[in-house]
């Protein structure tokens, strides 16, 4: 069985799936079966509305190849409304022409049931994101000391990541006792937060390591991958209650829904430090892998959806077309 994963990955500081689905291209290029000619392949992977009329195409063209489609956060919550187009859109394509549907926690998965027409006869499976544990590893130190240090990160710019209530802290943190790092793009200019410009993995990684506390005020994300690195750099985390975030933090942080209680649980895991940062757990992109790959399997092996006859595809491919045009224009 080859594997491939139908999007362009970037180099450097990127989004969360562009940066997930690279260590999952390592991996499954590691075992051997990564396929870099996606027509060469038995199984496609794509993501979210990337590349999806090349997804409807491969349907169109190799009818045989199991398509696997990766779902991430819904944008007209996590963005604008103006996105919800693209969400029943990403979702009538998945129960069109998917084998298999990934979605990356149990609140994407319920948000298409509840929000969207999501063909409950479909095989899904819930697959969270890794790291790559050699770049994203835990400090040696498992103390603090000086002043308490927390740090943030967001490649994207998109108020949703958290930038309000990082406001709040700019305006109302006791800075004779912590003090506060911001790694990446926000429209607010802080006073008191140190801003550093988005890095590479690598480099974001040591940045980590030198705090002590990740904030995350993220809201309607379906699995956050900086929440995800700074777990494997052993970084207990505050985070807002929303979206996929209790999922992903478990025992290893607090979550907090204003502005004030966000304070107070800062001031909690400082004073239980060693018991969040013991509680931490990570999903290894070997397990990460497996899951996919095992889910795969069970699609191959129980065979896959009902045939689609392809005008109906062709129909699907135009209409796909023309509402990304029109998104284009109205956004």
């Amino acid at each position: 069985m080859k594997i491939n994963i139908l999007l362009e990955l970037k180099e450097g500081a990127w989004g969360g799936a562009n940066q997930y689905l690279k260590l999952l291209k390592k991996e499954l290029s590691n075992r051997g079966i990564y396929e870099e000619n996606a027509n060469r392949a038995d199984v496609i992977i794509f993501n979210s509305y990337h590349n999806i009329t090349k997804a409807i195409l491969m349907k169109i063209l190799f009818p045989k190849k199991v398509l696997v489609h990766r779902l991430g956060p819904y944008f007209y919550l996590h963005r604008n409304p103006k996105w919800k187009i693209i969400d029943s859109l990403i979702i009538e394509i998945s129960n069109s022409i998917s084998d298999l549907i990934v979605f990356q926690s149990d609140w994407s998965y319920r948000k298409a049931i509840s929000k969207f027409d999501l063909n409950k006869s479909k095989k899904c499976s819930i697959i969270g994101n890794s790291s790559d544990r050699n770049i994203f590893y835990p400090k040696d130190n498992t103390h603090m000391e000086g002043k308490i240090k927390l740090i943030t990160a967001s490649w994207s710019s998109n108020i949703k990541k958290g930038a309000k209530y990082y406001e709040f802290l700019d305006n109302n943190l006791d800075f004779s006792k912590y003090d506060m790092t911001f790694v990446g793009n926000s429209k607010i200019k802080f006073k008191n937060i140190k801003i550093i410009d988005p890095l590479p993995s690598n480099k974001l990684a040591d940045e980590m390591r030198k705090n002590d506390i990740f904030i995350s005020a993220v809201e309607d994300d379906a699995c956050s991958n900086t929440i995800v690195e700074a777990l494997s750099c052993g970084l207990p985390l505050v985070a807002l209650a929303s979206g996929g975030n209790a999922e992903i933090i478990k025992k290893g942080g607090e979550l907090f829904s204003t502005n004030h209680e966000m304070l107070e649980k800062i001031e909690l895991v400082k004073n239980n430090y060693l018991h969040y940062k013991n509680n931490i757990e990570v999903n290894s992109i070997e397990n990460s892998a497996d899951q996919y790959l095992n889910s795969i399997k069970e699609v191959r092996v129980q065979g896959r959806g009902g045939v689609i006859k392809k005008f109906k595809l062709c129909y699907l491919y135009v209409k796909t077309c023309l509402i990304l045009l029109l998104f284009k224009i109205i956004r």
